[in-house]
This record gives C-alpha cells, sequence and structure tokens, in this order.
C-alpha cells in the first residue's frame, strides 16, 4: 500500500504483525510476549507509528500501532461483523441505504457499512491524529464521505484523551462543548448534506459521549427513526450521563421499542423492548457495569416502524448461533 497521507513504519508494521499471530507452544507465547512489549514501549518512546495490517475481513488498512483492532481480529474472527449483519438486514427494506458514521475513527467501521451493502457512509471524525488513517483507508472509496468534525452535545467542558488507538472526551478542565473550531451539531452538518437527513442508520462509537449524542439529537431521530447502533460502555458515559435510563425512556417516547444486546466482540446476546415509563427490561444492562472498560454491549435500536427488520436480524443471529454453536 502506497500511503498518500500516512507514512508506514515497516518495522513496526512488522512487529506489530508478527504479534498478532497466534500459536501454541511456550517459545511462541514468550515471543508474542516480548513483542508486546516491544510495541508498548516503541509506542510510548517513539510515538504512534503507523503500521500496514491485512486482513482477509477488511483488507489492507494503514493503523496506529497502538490499535488492538489487528490482536483482536485474529484471536475473534468474526469481530465487528455484527454491524455488517445488521447492515445487510436493513438494506432488505432500505434499497438506498445511506448510514451515518459518528466516530469513525481510521475507517474500519465505514469498510464493514460498505461491505454491508450501504450505498453511502458520511464518516463523522474530529480527530486530527486519526483523520490521516480515515482518509487513506477510505481513499478512491466513492461510497464513502468524510467530514472532519465532531458533532457536539449538551455538555459542560471537557478535554480529549487519545489512547489505544482512540480518542474520547473527559469531562473537566478543557475546550466547552461547541468551542473546538471542528465540532458542529449533527444538524448543521447535515444541512450541508442532506442527502443524508434520511440515513436509515446512525452509527455512534465515541467511547462515552454515545448517549449524550442520543439525547441532543432526539428531535431528528424521532422524525427520521433511522435504526441506531450504539456503544453501551457504562466505565465512560457515566463521566457524562447521569442517568442512562433517562435516555433510553426518551428513545422508547420516540417510538423506538426493541433493541438487540451485542457482546463487546459482536455475539448476540439478547434482546428487550423499551418502555415509555418502566425500566422494562433495562435491568440486562447492569450485567456490562464494570470498573474499567473491560466490559461493554453494542445495542441496535429499532423504531416501531421497523419491527419486521429487528425480527429479522434476530431470526440471523438465532440461526448463527444455531450454526456456529456459539452459546
Amino acid at each position: 500500500m502506497k500511503n498518500k497521507n500516512v507514512p508506514e513504519s515497516r518495522l513496526a508494521t512488522w512487529v506489530y504483525s508478527t504479534a498478532c499471530k497466534h500459536g501454541d507452544g511456550a517459545f511462541r507465547r514468550l515471543w508474542r510476549k516480548l513483542l508486546l512489549r516491544v510495541r508498548n514501549s516503541w509506542t510510548r518512546l517513539v510515538g504512534d507509528s503507523c503500521v500496514v495490517y491485512r486482513n482477509d475481513y477488511l483488507g489492507e488498512m494503514v493503523i496506529p500501532l497502538s490499535r488492538p483492532v489487528g490482536f483482536i481480529m485474529e484471536a475473534f474472527p468474526y469481530f465487528g461483523m455484527n454491524l455488517e449483519r445488521l447492515a445487510v438486514v436493513i438494506g432488505t427494506k432500505y434499497k438506498d441505504l445511506r448510514a451515518i458514521d459518528i466516530g469513525a475513527n481510521i475507517g474500519d467501521t465505514a469498510r464493514i457499512l460498505v461491505k454491508g451493502g450501504c450505498r453511502n457512509v458520511l464518516c463523522l471524525e474530529g480527530a486530527c491524529e486519526y483523520l490521516p488513517y480515515l482518509y487513506e483507508n477510505c481513499r478512491g472509496n466513492d461510497k464513502i464521505e468524510i467530514v472532519p468534525m465532531f458533532v457536539s452535545w449538551h455538555g459542560g467542558s471537557s478535554a480529549t484523551v487519545a489512547s489505544g488507538g482512540t480518542l474520547r472526551f473527559e469531562p473537566g478542565a478543557g475546550c466547552a462543548n461547541g468551542g473546538l473550531g471542528n465540532m458542529k451539531p449533527l444538524s448543521e452538518i447535515l444541512d450541508r448534506h442532506n442527502e443524508f437527513t434520511a440515513a436509515h442508520l446512525l452509527k455512534i462509537d465515541t467511547d462515552g459521549l454515545d448517549l449524550e449524542i442520543i439525547k441532543a439529537n432526539i428531535s431528528w431521530l424521532s422524525i427520521g427513526r433511522p435504526v441506531i447502533f450504539f456503544e453501551y460502555l457504562p466505565f465512560y458515559f457515566k463521566r457524562h450521563t447521569k442517568d442512562a435510563i433517562e435516555v433510553l425512556v426518551m428513545l422508547a417516547r420516540a417510538g423506538y421499542r426493541l433493541a438487540l444486546i451485542y457482546d463487546k466482540l459482536g455475539e448476540y446476546v439478547t434482546n428487550i423492548e423499551l418502555d415509555e415509563t418502566e425500566q422494562k427490561g433495562w435491568d440486562v444492562l447492569s450485567y456490562f457495569e464494570a470498573n474499567d472498560d473491560s466490559i461493554y454491549a453494542d445495542i441496535a435500536v429499532f423504531h416501531a416502524d421497523d419491527s419486521t427488520l429487528f425480527d429479522d436480524l434476530r431470526n440471523t443471529e438465532l440461526r448463527r448461533k444455531a450454526k456456529t454453536g456459539l452459546s
């Protein structure tokens, strides 16, 4: 891959790709452990170098050395494919499937959405650390459009923290929400990209701000009614959202009635119904409460108008479990 946006470190690529490989035996485990230490020291002392990662599913991508996606996909080959299955099912009803990807990062989920049949994907990413990767990984793909913007929310001042190949906002000292030059409300961004105002799928992955972004855009969601795919990560979102149930009830009042829950590897766990007045079904999410970011869920929420899509995806997941023996 000849990179126009980010220069590759071939040595870092070798360290990363070799460390990704799994194998049996004490020597192999010791060798991998040593390479992981080299990777961590490199990131700390030299910087987050660009590496080229090759995968049968995603193809060839440039990624930051610190991003663990390669290690995860080598250990769990089906990681992230639930988003593709979701897009495929939505596409059976909406042939001109358009998706909005908030927190597009390096473009891996945009590629997955295109594999799932999306006609167009609008990537929203404001982190200057990862924008060159996003542009490179989506270069030449006319189905993907990139907007170098953060999506604002109703909150106070925050500071950005980059770690492990991703970025999050931390409450406290920093730039006030909306004060960044590359941060705008979703509605304002869509005014300039109005073909996505009728998007059928909204994917959000912001390491803690997903619920705040949903809350800030509840009026648009109640009108547009896209399927919402977001990350439920209590360890981070509790720093911004005091009451997660309040946001989920807001979705129920906007007409969203059904949800599928996946674990952090993208494996189907269960489904729940949303209720406007009670916390019916949401107690299952207490399982994902943790003192760190090791446990979280992906949630796909469907408006009542798309209940047939919910049924289709649920049946797809159940058939897949039966076929693969996953439980």
